[in-house]
């Protein structure tokens, strides 16, 4: 099966994603399984699928499974020992309601410098709630907040290991890109920061951690959340666009 048919297939199983938990209201679980089942059996033609699968969520918790785990006892703890509605007194009581979204969204720019998003907003999002309940701004609007400052120093800085992890694939091309001085190789990064920001949903598990733990449906993370990395993306972009002209 060609690359280009393989291509097809996936985005179809992405838009039978969305149909399915947006339109259709199905669990994300089984639409996922589901759509992931019938990708498995029409693009790999007799491999032993069941096999793939498991191989595929073992993968997937090894890596990330300890982190939701911990991370949901944090927040559960912040929520129930009045910990996270402290914090949000303290920040309005410096920052003011009118603020309030500021102040979060450099509280999860900080908090996601040397941690993952995924962890960051699902130990963050307890803190969220209480920042929308004592400002009395909508509660969609507060977690995209958080959940775009934690994703842009997951994918913009340096020193962030999703960052890192992903530079270690480019930087053998770089110098027949004639990307290979220092200037050049930050602002490679910065690029592939932008496109990694790009449109952020049903296919990427931390579209899944902001809808199930600020509690908001899906079709409001499809329009505020996934727009908003589109806009991300797309500034970032012709920054670093705008930069090269000068430094290059």
């Amino acid at each position: 099966m060609s690359l280009i048919t393989v291509s097809v297939f996936v985005l179809i199983a992405i838009v039978l994603i969305v149909l399915l938990t947006s339109v259709l209201k199905l669990n994300a679980f089984v639409s996922l399984f589901a759509v992931s089942l019938l990708l498995a059996l029409t693009a790999l033609p007799g491999r032993d699928v069941i096999s793939v699968m498991k191989d595929g969520f073992g993968s997937t918790m090894s890596s990330i499974g300890f982190l939701i785990i911990f991370g949901a006892m944090i927040a559960v703890m912040l929520e129930k020992s009045g910990g996270a509605v402290s914090i949000a007194n303290y920040m309005l009581s410096k920052t003011g309601k009118n603020k309030a979204t500021a102040a979060l969204g450099i509280t999860g720019f900080i908090a996601g410098m040397p941690i993952f998003c995924d962890s960051g907003f699902i130990i963050l999002s307890g803190l969220a709630k209480s920042f929308s309940a004592k400002s009395k701004i909508a509660l969609p609007f507060v977690a995209i907040v958080l959940a775009t400052s934690l994703y842009s120093v997951h994918c913009l800085l340096p020193t962030h290991p999703g960052t890192l992890a992903a530079a270690s694939f480019v930087v053998p091309m770089l110098p027949a890109l004639g990307l290979q001085t220092e200037t050049g190789k930050l602002l490679t990064m910065i690029s592939m920061g932008a496109g990694s920001m790009m449109i952020s949903h049903a296919n990427d598990a931390y579209f899944w951690v902001i809808t199930r733990f600020s509690g908001i449906n899906v079709n409001t993370t499809l329009k505020v959340y996934s727009t908003a990395t589109v806009v991300m993306g797309v500034t970032v972009f012709l920054c670093v666009l705008l930069t090269s002209y000068f430094v290059l």
